[in-house]
C-alpha cells in the first residue's frame, strides 16, 4: 500500500515562534552488571521525534483539503504519511511522519481563516 503524501494546496510551514523538537531518540536500555557500572545500549526501532505544529492561517479550502486528507486518507489520523517538515539546520525536508494519536484541533478565531494545531510524530527528524 502507498503511503499518503500532505495535500499539495495544503501549506506545510508551520508556525516557528517557539517550537521545540523532542528527543530524537530514547532513553537507553541499562543492564545491571555485578561489579561495575551499568551497561547503557541504545533502543532498537526508528528514530521519532515529537514537535508540536501549529499551521499558518489556512483558507476554507486548504483547511477543507487537509480535513479530507486526515480523515479520509489517514482513516482518521492513524495512518503515517509522506510531509516536508522543518529543520532547523536544512530548511524544508520530506519525512515520514504521523499525527499523534489521530487528534488535530482548529481555531476559528480569524474570520474565513483556519489555523490547525497538533503533534507532529516525525521518523528520523
Amino acid at each position: 500500500m502507498a503511503i499518503p503524501v500532505w495535500p499539495v494546496m495544503v501549506p506545510a510551514t508551520p508556525v516557528l515562534s517557539g517550537t521545540q523538537a523532542g528527543a530524537s531518540y530514547g532513553d537507553p536500555i541499562s543492564s545491571e552488571t555485578e561489579g561495575g557500572p551499568a551497561l547503557e545500549r541504545p533502543r532498537p526501532g526508528p528514530r521519532v521525534t515529537e514537535i508540536p505544529f501549529t499551521s499558518v492561517l489556512w483558507t476554507k479550502a486548504q483547511w477543507a483539503a487537509f480535513e479530507q486528507f486526515a480523515r479520509q486518507d489517514l482513516r482518521q489520523g492513524t495512518l503515517q504519511f509522506r510531509m516536508p517538515v522543518f529543520r532547523p539546520d536544512s530548511g524544508m525536508v520530506d519525512r515520514v511522519c504521523k499525527i499523534n494519536g489521530g487528534r488535530f484541533s482548529t481555531d476559528l478565531s480569524a474570520v474565513n481563516r483556519y489555523r490547525v494545531s497538533f503533534t507532529l510524530i516525525v521518523y528520523n527528524w
